[in-house]
């Protein structure tokens, strides 16, 4: 009996009765974060004409960045060489300011993540054609902006014109996330390393990303076998490897001029061609 417990009238503790959640709760089961696959992503990204918004697009899908994350990322973040991008800043609105850069919202949102080898490809393209622009050391710069790190309202305004020119469904810009999360989730069944690329505090928080992933044992088996196979010309593929990788370092050294960049690029992607040919 609650009155054994409290001194409370009867009148105060029918009191409790009128107390309602705060939140709706069949409302928020209707209202689940909208999210893309693959494909829908693909459809997406056709109608993006803007290589600044493909490559960022890009990584918010590949690497489930929050959008201020995305957004303070500088180039001396991006390491092209090792195929990692470090997070350790985040943008923010603060009124009376504007928009700043601060550290990230927890401890376990400084992270490094390792970057898919296609979307490696997008970022330094993007970083060669960036670098000729300015023609000198852009490492301090915003990857996104320059000198000047591109406004929300800015990337808002962009992302819905894009979703409306490719038909695709409203799907907000922190879906990005849940759908990485769902991709990841789908071909693995490691949560705590899927949770810790996402930079969630705890695992329980990535689970409420997860909208399934039946495959997965599956798709590990098939991406084991693929391992299995990829073995092949082993020692062709650690030439190329560390060829790439030597290109990769006099790319992204500061030293050399745009001409000398774009010689380097010529030789790289040649060196791309030829291992694409061996596959």
């Amino acid at each position: 009996n609650l009155m054994r417990y409290v001194d409370m009238s009867i009148e105060e503790i029918r009191g409790f009765e009128t107390i309602k959640d705060a939140v709706d709760k069949n409302k928020f089961k209707e209202d689940r974060q909208i999210i893309w696959n693959l494909d829908e992503f693909n459809n997406f990204i056709k109608y993006v004409d803007d290589e600044k918004y493909e490559v960022l697009f890009n990584i918010l899908f590949f690497c489930g960045l929050r959008k201020g994350e995305v957004l303070s990322l500088r180039w001396q973040n991006i390491d092209l060489l090792e195929e990692t991008i470090t997070i350790n800043s985040t943008a923010c609105k603060v009124s009376g300011v504007g928009q700043i850069v601060k550290s990230p919202k927890t401890v376990n949102s400084y992270r490094t993540i390792y970057i898919n080898k296609s979307l490696k490809e997008l970022i330094l393209n993007y970083y060669v054609n960036e670098k000729s622009v300015y023609n000198k050391n852009i490492n301090n710069h915003f990857v996104f902006g320059g000198i000047n790190m591109i406004s929300f309202t800015t990337l808002d305004r962009n992302f819905k014109k894009y979703k409306i020119n490719s038909n695709s469904t409203d799907m907000n810009l922190h879906g990005f996330r849940h759908s990485h999360a769902t991709m990841m989730l789908s071909i693995t069944n490691d949560l705590y390393n899927v949770s810790k690329r996402l930079g969630h505090d705890s695992i329980e928080i990535t689970e409420l990303y997860l909208h399934g992933s039946s495959k997965a044992q599956k798709e590990l088996a098939i991406r084991l076998e693929n391992a299995v196979e990829n073995k092949k010309n082993s020692n062709y593929g650690n030439f190329i490897q560390k060829l790439e990788k030597f290109l990769l370092s006099s790319l992204t050294n500061p030293a050399y001029d745009d001409k000398q960049v774009n010689e380097i690029k010529e030789v790289y992607d040649f060196v791309k061609r030829q291992q694409k040919s061996k596959i």
